[in-house]
């Protein structure tokens, strides 16, 4: 962790790194958004959040590496 407790990008994807859990300033950082458009995409139809109650969200890492896996063999054609 860095000094002001935010993930760098390194930190993230390093197998041993965590979160394994993330929330929309992570995903933002992992997709190199900022975290509005990380919120919007959290919010859209597919996107693969495990929702804590009513209101609160997770974004587990695996589901969105998975997610990305399938969105880019989706663009080749491959899925």
């Amino acid at each position: 962790m860095t000094e002001n407790d935010e993930y760098t990008l390194k930190e993230l994807l390093s197998p041993e790194g965590e979160p394994s859990v993330l929330q929309a300033p992570e995903v933002a950082i992992l997709l190199g958004c900022g975290s509005d458009a990380a919120r919007t995409l959290i919010k859209s139809d597919g996107f693969p959040i495990t929702h804590i109650g009513t209101r609160n969200y997770v974004v587990l890492k695996k589901d969105l590496l998975q997610w990305l896996d399938d969105l880019v063999l989706k663009e080749r054609g491959e899925l």
